[in-house]
């Protein structure tokens, strides 16, 4: 009966001071157990996440370079179709003719381990493709191509007419598009430090006939790309000059007012496109007598003033005119005519 007793009174005490210590102790061993064992799972995962992710942006880079030969930005992997979207975890960086997969955010704060690219189809040797003149003056501002599959840029060309890219040694055909003429080349052997050169040949303009200056014409040439590119304007003699490449070009010359075109004209060597002149003489009717001329852009020009023979002269390409004078009374007569070569004269009333 008494062991009773002594049994319901510590009953009714609850546990005492050492037993709840020991308790906590425990339960603190056993929290600490499961917060290593959760925190070694996540960054498990989040490894085998970074790896994963890695690996992913690796083989879209080899994917692409097998294609296109040579490596390329995270945008265009995700233009191309290599990658579904960009990556969260890791940048792209182009080294040259290789690559890095380097580790950011969450996967650069893991340790994340970057990946190297390779030196296969785009570890590039530097080919190259060099427009000179010819003169052997570097030609800039072409564009140039090569095929690997599709038509690829190479690059523009810079001020010692050079593109280079990161493309292997191999033979490749190449194309150049400079001045609204694109040339494709046979299929040509290419190499690291040696060029395939390009030259371009001189075509000069004239303006011939005529008796007065002749600069100030500008000229024009239209390739096989269909679209005008402008050249320089002619000088005191009707001359002016460019450097193009070998193809059938249209050629255009605007003198006073007027447009005249050139029929196909073939470059293959030194060529020279020719416009005639007209000298037109208009009879005032009076000397001093401010003359004008107007052409197919519907401007009046400036012919000077008549002189004591009654007359004013201006170089006309082949087309319609319309001459007018300012007399003396205030009055101004015109006149057309039609200008296709050798000398026309034209008197008003």
């Amino acid at each position: 009966m008494d062991c009773r007793r002594r049994c319901r009174a510590r009953g009714g005490q609850g546990f005492t001071l050492v037993e709840l210590l020991v308790v906590i102790v425990i339960l603190g061993v056993l929290s600490g157990v499961v917060v290593l064992a959760v925190g070694k799972l996540t960054s498990t995962s989040g490894a085998t996440a970074c790896s994963a992710d890695a690996r992913v942006v690796t083989d879209a880079e080899e994917a692409y370079a097998a294609q296109h030969l040579q490596y390329t930005s995270e945008a265009n992997l995700v233009a191309a179709g290599q990658l579904q979207s960009a990556s969260n975890m890791h940048d792209v960086v182009l080294n040259g003719g290789s690559y890095d997969i380097v580790a950011t955010g969450q996967c650069a704060d893991a340790g994340s381990v970057a990946s190297g690219g390779g030196s296969g189809a785009g570890g590039g040797t530097g080919v190259s493709v060099q427009l000179l003149s010819s003169t052997s003056a570097g030609l800039a501002g072409a564009q140039v191509e090569y095929l690997g599959g599709s038509w690829l840029s190479l690059g523009t060309t810079g001020t010692d007419g050079t593109a280079t890219s990161n493309v292997p040694d191999g033979t490749y055909q190449f194309r150049v598009d400079y001045r609204g003429q694109t040339q494709t080349l046979p299929a040509t052997p290419a190499a690291a430090g040696t060029p395939v050169v390009v030259h371009t040949v001189p075509v000069a303009v004239h303006l011939t006939g005529g008796a007065g200056d002749h600069s100030g014409a500008a000229i024009a040439h239209e390739g096989n790309d269909g679209f005008w590119m402008t050249d320089d304007s002619t000088d005191a003699s009707g001359a002016s000059g460019a450097e193009l490449l070998p193809g059938t070009y249209t050629f255009r010359a605007d003198f006073h007012g007027e447009t005249n075109l050139s029929s196909p004209t073939g470059v293959l060597s030194s060529t020279t496109a020719t416009f005639p002149l007209t000298t037109v003489t208009v009879g005032a009717g009076e000397a001093g007598a401010a003359v004008e001329h107007r052409a197919n852009n519907g401007e009046w020009i400036s012919d000077g003033v008549s002189n004591a023979g009654k007359t004013a002269t201006f170089d006309a390409l082949a087309g319609n005119y319309t001459a007018r004078a300012h007399r003396h009374d205030g009055s101004t007569p015109q006149a057309d005519t039609a200008v296709g070569g050798g000398t026309t004269s034209v008197n008003l009333p």
